[in-house]
């Protein structure tokens, strides 16, 4: 089941019940709307921790990771430094923990965890 969302009309946002690890959704996003979530702004991201907390749900992959140079955050769709965060308690906290989440134990702040871990994914249109 899908979760549709336009907070603008240029802007589509999906909220997946399917979850599995970071690598499968960025192919499972890119089939359905786009890529996985590109968060630019604090309005943005409000919105998307807003719906996550309507879903009552886990945690939710967004596009971000540190795969390629530790402590360098980097969107998956365009391969840019993240200018925007809103990183949660104590996050990020490296090592083995490269992808990015909001994290519901820390109100739907962003967190680092293995990318390995089964989530949900935000989508973004492109």
């Amino acid at each position: 089941m899908s979760y549709p969302v336009t907070p603008t009309a240029s802007q589509d946002v999906l909220h997946d019940s399917n979850y599995s690890n970071i690598s499968r959704l960025k192919h499972y996003c890119r089939q359905r709307i786009g890529h996985l979530a590109h968060i630019m702004t604090s309005l943005e991201n409000d919105f998307v921790k807003n719906h996550a907390r309507e879903m009552q749900t886990h945690h939710w992959w967004i596009g971000l990771n540190y795969q390629v140079v530790e402590g360098h955050f980097i969107w998956d769709d365009d391969d840019t430094e993240a200018t925007f965060t809103d990183w949660g308690t104590n996050k990020p906290q490296g090592g083995g923990e490269d992808c990015v989440a909001l994290d519901y134990q820390d109100g739907y702040m962003w967190g680092d965890f293995p990318c390995t871990m089964q989530l949900f994914p935000v989508c973004k249109a492109q």
